[in-house]
């Protein structure tokens, strides 16, 4: 491999220049961005960091939405010899200037005044900080922040001979600084370079069917590593089209109007897709909600989809999300439950599971999710194993140059990267990753067991928004509103409130039997015997549906005591509502008033 991300671009628009490359919604107007453009864009943009000082190995770090500004800036420090450093854009002031600090980042370039403005708290403490950018300044900014126009026209004045940095660019220079996301410890970086992102690129395109003429939506955080991969790599490499929302609140919306061809999305996203299904079903007419019911009641028993099924229902349905034109869609950032997995399949969504740590450059495995929770086997080029702990060891072109400021420990001494995931092989080479190994817990007997594995089989559930187990035969259940709402609303049960609804014994009865059906399908060792409902979230912001871990940890924290309650079996101690599926209800309390 003699290429390099900027490299690509060159050569996307030499070969291509006249096909859009990049668009984005500005006042309900998508505004398009060429190849030819783009490259011109990139190579301004270049020229002005220099005049800035912006040199070899300098590191550039964006903060915002998806914006094509922002994904510009990253390419042109790369175009320099710098690296990219992409931060979460709800990132606290606390996280985001332990991150800058230990990335020494010297320019940031801000989406808007609001991220500005963080960056202006913190500025003292970050002593490599040099230059402010900010994309879409207001005419009151203070002087500090440049506009991201300002260096543009410095770049057209500059002399610096971008072409030639870009040529002197290798394979294996850093690319990107992907951090871990807020609330999972201290910040780590991972150093990934233009070989591993490029290599694990040309991985998934020796799987699934890119084409130039694909649209993809750009809605998740550019600090993720699915965005990284599919937006900016995978699009350089084949030459598709991007499409950023005008707003992450609006992306639904986009995504119905741009219909694209493929798509990416974490669980949580899938998830929400199913509610809004779900929803559109109850406000609509009675026949087509007992049509629907009916074909939904197939698909989720995987019957073999008929034209009139697709006719009535299945087609419509896939408009009405964006995905009418999707040839596949992935999930990434965490394991969709089989049962959900099944249902978008029934409904005609060409649904398949990704495996792909930002260590290892976003992909490792995939495949059609199984009943079992397998997701499949690894790529073309990417090697699997297990080790005696049952960790997932892989061997990758992807695999990263390690994490930024330390000596990398995750290696084996043949040159295999260690996950510190759990997981399993079948037969078939299919891969099962059944969570985190720090996460792994002991049952009565001594045996160890994965929470996430009875994790994944409860949030299949349309009534469930998050669950964690923190022990044997327990879990900690977040309830979805929507759905449990309009549950009531087609059983005629009135309420004023979701507490007043979970009190209703009714309510509690159903979702008992929900919790009965869900362990028909887990080994007796691992079935709920009780569970406590919850209302409410688990953690705010779009990164936490991108880290099992954050979520994890977020619901664990802010439930501790209920956690230690359930793990500990003292059912009638404590302020909580628990319900035992033995005792049918042991404890029947209110839940403290908070």
């Amino acid at each position: 491999m003699t290429t390099t991300l900027p490299k690509l671009l060159r050569r996307n628009a030499g070969t291509m220049g006249a096909r859009p490359a990049i668009r984005e919604r500005r006042r309900g107007i998508w505004q398009t961005v060429n190849w030819a453009l783009y490259d011109a864009n990139v190579q301004t943009f270049a020229g002005g960091l220099a005049t800035q000082g912006f040199r070899r190995g300098d590191r550039l770090a964006v903060l915002g939405d998806n914006r094509p500004n922002l994904y510009c800036a990253l390419l042109a420090a790369q175009a320099l010899g710098g690296v990219g450093v992409p931060i979460w854009p709800d990132a606290d002031a606390a996280w985001l200037a332990s991150v800058l600090r230990d990335a020494a980042v010297s320019v940031v370039v801000a989406e808007d005044r609001d991220q500005i403005e963080k960056l202006l708290a913190i500025r003292h403490d970050l002593p490599d900080l040099t230059t402010i950018v900010c994309c879409d300044p207001d005419d009151d900014d203070p002087p500090l922040p440049r506009s991201f126009d300002s260096i543009m026209a410095a770049g057209r004045l500059g002399d610096t001979d971008v072409a030639a940095a870009v040529a002197a660019g290798q394979p294996d220079d850093p690319a990107l600084l992907c951090y871990t996301t807020p609330g999972t410890g201290r910040p780590r970086g991972v150093v990934l370079s233009h070989a591993n992102l490029i290599g694990a690129a040309e991985a998934l395109l020796a799987t699934e069917d890119f084409r130039p003429t694909d649209n993809c939506l750009s809605f998740l955080p550019m600090a993720w590593i699915g965005d990284a991969l599919y937006s900016t790599t995978l699009g350089l490499l084949v030459g598709f089209t991007c499409n950023c929302p005008e707003d992450p609140e609006t992306a639904r919306r986009d995504l119905r109007e741009i219909g694209p061809t493929f798509l990416l999305a974490p669980p949580r996203v899938w998830g929400s897709l199913l509610t809004e299904i779900e929803t559109k079903a109850m406000a609509a007419t009675p026949l087509k909600r007992r049509l629907f019911n009916y074909f939904r009641r197939r698909a989720e028993h995987a019957a073999p989809r008929r034209w009139l099924g697709e006719v009535l229902i299945y087609a419509s349905l896939r408009d009405q999300i964006g995905l009418g034109r999707a040839r596949w869609a992935h999930v990434g950032g965490g394991t969709l439950a089989p049962d959900q997995a099944r249902l978008f399949r029934g409904f005609g969504v060409n649904l398949k599971q990704t495996y792909g740590p930002a260590e290892l450059s976003g992909i490792v495995a995939l495949g059609v999710p199984a009943a079992s929770g397998a997701i499949g086997p690894a790529c073309p080029g990417i090697a699997l194993r297990i080790a005696p702990n049952g960790e997932i060891e892989v061997r990758s072109p992807g695999i990263c140059l390690g994490y930024h400021g330390g000596e990398d420990t995750s290696l084996t001494h043949d040159g295999w990267w260690r996950t510190g995931d759990s997981g399993r092989l079948d037969a078939r080479g299919a891969l099962t990753v059944t969570g985190r190994l720090s996460d792994l817990a002991s049952l009565d007997d001594g045996t160890c067991f994965a929470p996430e594995e009875v994790e994944i089989v409860l949030r299949g559930s349309r009534f469930i928004a998050d669950v964690v187990a923190p022990g044997q035969d327990c879990a900690m259940i977040v309830i979805d509103p929507v759905t449990v709402v309009n549950w009531a609303r087609g059983n005629a049960i009135a309420h004023t409130t979701l507490a007043e609804l979970i009190a209703m014994p009714a309510f509690r009865q159903m979702f008992r039997e929900e919790i009965r059906a869900r362990n028909t399908v887990l080994p007796k060792s691992l079935q709920v015997r009780r569970f406590a409902l919850l209302e409410g979230g688990t953690a705010a912001g779009t990164e936490a549906g991108l880290s099992r871990e954050r979520q994890r940890r977020t619901l664990l924290d802010a439930n501790a005591g209920l956690a230690e309650a359930l793990s500990r079996r003292e059912c009638d101690d404590g302020p909580w509502a628990i319900e035992d599926l033995d005792c049918e209800v042991r404890a029947a309390r209110e839940h403290a008033d908070a």
